[in-house]
């Protein structure tokens, strides 16, 4: 990819990859790059937008974009011709490692070292404002899938689901798998996991209401 390492001025390093229409953002160590795809498969260069530090995750709204960059979030807007640009900064204090966004378009979720942050963005997705969040017992969860009101973290030796309910969001469930989780995806109550590594393991969970 074009650009280099911000750290290392090596070549540039991907990290998560969010599809809008035929347009591909591609989460890097330097920033956010924009291709467009055409129909043939062939990927053209459209836009880039330098991050604060490494980007570690994107999620997109239709023309606006969450991006997890240091201690904060940045809000950036995507034009038609694959343009990226700085919208907006949200300093939370703490390394961000995921956001994503619920189809509705109603919320926007954050991970953070030791929290799940929820901000609406209902009213205006390019000002989200934190509404509420919940403590995460055990270590490091640096991935999540959003799934209705359900949210489902990975991380360091578990997982944990956590319910978006009126009165805010509730730690409903964890599982403890003396692993790396990675890759966890949910779909029709039925949840994948894959544990590289020295496990190496692929397991099917069903999903209980």
């Amino acid at each position: 990819m074009p650009g280099t390492c911000w750290w290392c001025g090596g070549p540039d390093f991907g990290t998560d990859v969010e599809v809008v229409g035929d347009l591909v953002l591609v989460a890097a160590l330097s920033g956010v790059h924009v291709f467009r795809a055409s129909a043939d498969g062939l990927l053209a260069p459209t836009g880039y937008l330098p991050g604060r530090t490494a980007v570690l995750d994107v999620a997109a709204l239709g023309g606006v974009v969450y991006l997890a960059d240091g201690a904060g979030i940045t809000v950036a807007a995507l034009d038609e011709n694959g343009a990226l640009s700085e919208v907006k900064r949200l300093s939370l204090g703490k390394l961000v490692l995921g956001v994503e966004v619920n189809r509705a378009g109603e919320k926007l979720l954050a991970l953070t070292t030791n929290k799940l942050r929820r901000f609406e963005i209902g009213g205006n997705p390019y000002a989200p404002f934190e509404k509420n969040s919940v403590a995460l017992s055990g270590l490091l969860y640096p991935w999540m899938r959003v799934d209705g009101a359900w949210t489902y973290l990975n991380g360091w030796f578990g997982t944990q689901t956590v319910e978006g309910a009126a009165a805010g969001l509730m730690l409903r469930g964890s599982h403890d798998v003396r692993d790396w989780v990675d890759g966890r995806i949910v779909r029709d109550g039925v949840a994948e996991r894959v544990a590289p590594g020295c496990a190496n393991a692929y397991e099917v969970w069903e999903v209980e209401p």
